[in-house]
């Protein structure tokens, strides 16, 4: 809605009592022509408002990507990229799933797993070496998490998609 119902509520409810204590219909016409200034101000006010915390998630969201896309190869928290950009961690997971329709974690996760993608297709780095290098705590965990992004173990990635030389 443009502006919480709560407010619009009492608004009306204030605009209605000063409308019954007009007793003419030049005081009625002008307490109707302050009712919808004030109105018209108020909502204008709250889309400014609103508009402005839209601009600020977006520019979070975008301050978090960056940090995700500099920071990939290492295990990333929330708290950290949250406290990176000086915003709350709540604050932060809650904008970015809205603006970007997928939590944060998440996002993380498709940026590791597509860079070991990269590595595995453009590199000759091994399953090990490529878990350790994107920070995950684990081999079995990074396969884990592998399968869950692509369908496939990085077994089958590479099997299936990296270029044979001969």
């Amino acid at each position: 809605g443009v502006l919480p119902f709560e407010v619009a509520y009492a608004m009306s409810d204030s605009y209605i009592a000063s409308f019954e204590k007009c007793r003419d219909h030049n005081a009625l016409n002008e307490k109707f022509t302050q009712a919808c200034l004030s109105f018209t101000k108020l909502v204008y006010e709250h889309k400014q408002a609103m508009s402005d915390r839209k601009t600020q998630a977006n520019y979070h969201c975008e301050k978090a990507k960056a940090y995700v896309y500099k920071h990939v190869q290492e295990k990333i928290e929330v708290k950290e990229i949250a406290d990176a950009i000086g915003v709350t961690p709540n604050y932060l997971s809650a904008v970015f799933r809205k603006n970007e329709g997928v939590t944060l974690s998440q996002y993380v996760m498709q940026k590791k797993i597509s860079r070991a993608k990269r590595l595995f297709l453009y590199s000759d780095l091994t399953k090990p070496e490529i878990a350790f290098c994107l920070g995950f705590s684990s081999q079995s965990h990074f396969g884990k998490v592998f399968r869950q992004y692509t369908g496939m173990t990085p077994k089958e990635f590479t099997e299936k998609l990296k270029p044979k030389i001969d």
